[in-house]
């Protein structure tokens, strides 16, 4: 229901810069949480798995809600990708 909504006005240039880094900041969480990039007893220690809520909720917050569910789309997808081939 989301994507049928009209997308009223663009984003500015500011605006733009901080979508930018928060997809920036999604996809390195979550190649940092899925791949095998940190050491496995730091990796384990920690859960991981919950660094993507303050992301989600910057997103809830500053991003109309199209950009918001690309967000968990694109992080659920990368979820699946590193969970399924390694």
């Amino acid at each position: 229901m989301v994507w049928a909504v009209n997308p009223g006005i663009g984003a500015n240039g500011p605006r733009r810069l901080e979508q930018g880094a928060l997809f920036g900041s999604v996809l390195l969480t979550g190649w940092v949480v899925y791949s095998d990039v940190l050491p496995p007893n730091l990796a384990m220690s920690k859960p991981l798995f919950y660094c993507i809520f303050p992301l989600m909720i910057w997103a809830a917050v500053r991003c109309r809600p199209k950009e918001t569910a690309l967000l968990i789309l694109i992080y659920a997808a990368i979820a699946v990708a590193y969970t399924y081939w390694t």
